[in-house]
């Protein structure tokens, strides 16, 4: 069809300054399509129509929330379709009091809110993708124990996370609720993949406790996951990412333990896991960034600082340098410069 529309030149396709292809639709077609949705077609049927086309295109989120770097450019496309669907409902929902809400849409803003989690620097907002995916759970008086339920205060919980202390709160009452839902799930049906999600459950809810300094209670649920990890798969490289997970946390409860050499190690065991698991994408420069800090802490200015500057370096590349992982690493690049006594390279 898109073929047809180009050589009839009602559509027109051009390169955006990323070099992506994106399509200029002819005055005529738009408005043709406007009055097809006004007069011919009910505003719910556009709407289940639109939601089943951009369903059919949109990657799933991991059915075990694992990150999936290899879907955000098929996902960074198919987002503003997506945020238009959003746009659409939030509309709806002043206009048509009546418009049907359906699992579908819920699930497809809740597979949007999670690639604003697993990739940082999206820019669109994934608690409002999230927030309406559960408003339409409400709405259709799904249990509350429902596994998608669970998956939106999940990733409801860690966006909020990094917001800082006036959104802790709710995060950590998002993540207690995921973490209750995924024991009673698991409770009911103790298959591999459920006890997965009740471990990232666990996890989830000891990296708030971190940010929170109860690094006692975190520790605890972080050796747990480790007593699964290892009944799942002693070799560590067949499950890297879990693996993964557990190595940097523990890593951080051995830095605040004062036990610095046994950090390194941890650190640079998850270093090298994330990268099996994904590559050199956004969980493997996390890994580094946090080897680098704990590098600093032993002394070793010169290492941290090279480490510092190669996760700087890509993350300008992945996500430019005005998004606040960047910032982040660019503050530290900073620091470290003023530390060495170089303050041209610090400014």
């Amino acid at each position: 069809m898109i073929r047809q529309l180009v050589g009839r030149k009602l559509i027109e396709v051009r390169k955006n300054p990323a070099g992506e292809d994106v399509y200029k639709i002819h005055r005529l077609l738009q408005r043709k399509i406007i009055i097809n949705i006004g007069m011919e077609l009910k505003f719910d049927s556009a709407m289940r129509k639109a939601t089943r086309l951009v369903r059919k295109q949109f990657p799933g989120a991991s059915p075990i929330q694992a990150p999936l770097p290899k879907q955000w450019p098929t996902c960074q496309k198919l987002m503003p379709h997506v945020h238009s669907l959003w746009k659409a409902y939030k509309d709806a929902e002043v206009d048509y009091e009546s418009f049907e809400k359906t699992e579908e849409l819920a699930r497809l803003f809740y597979d949007a809110g999670f690639y604003v989690w697993d990739r940082p620097g999206a820019e669109y907002d994934g608690l409002g993708f999230l927030d309406k995916s559960e408003a339409i759970l409400d709405s259709l008086k799904v249990e509350e124990n429902h596994r998608l339920r669970a998956d939106i205060h999940c990733m409801s919980g860690l966006l909020r996370n990094p917001m800082g202390c006036e959104q802790r709160d709710e995060s950590l009452r998002r993540l207690r609720l995921a973490r209750d839902i995924r024991a009673y799930q698991f409770e009911l049906n103790p298959t591999r993949d459920n006890d997965v999600l009740l471990q990232n459950a666990n996890t989830d809810l000891g990296i708030l406790l971190l940010n929170s300094y109860e690094f006692r209670e975190a520790e605890e649920l972080f050796e747990g996951c480790l007593v699964q990890y290892r009944k799942w798969d002693p070799v560590e490289d067949n499950i890297p990412f879990e693996y993964s997970k557990y190595y940097y946390n523990a890593g951080i409860v051995r830095m605040w333990q004062k036990r610095l050499n046994e950090a390194l190690d941890f650190l640079q065991r998850s270093v090298s896991l994330a990268e099996r698991a994904f590559g050199k994408e956004g969980q493997f420069w996390d890994n580094l960034f946090m080897l680098a800090c704990v590098t600093a802490q032993t002394g070793d200015l010169d290492r941290s600082l090279e480490l510092h500057r190669e996760v700087l370096d890509a993350k300008n590349s992945q996500f430019g340098r005005h998004s606040r992982t960047t910032i982040l690493s660019t503050y530290a690049v900073g620091s470290l410069y003023a530390a060495l006594n170089q303050p041209d390279e610090a400014w």
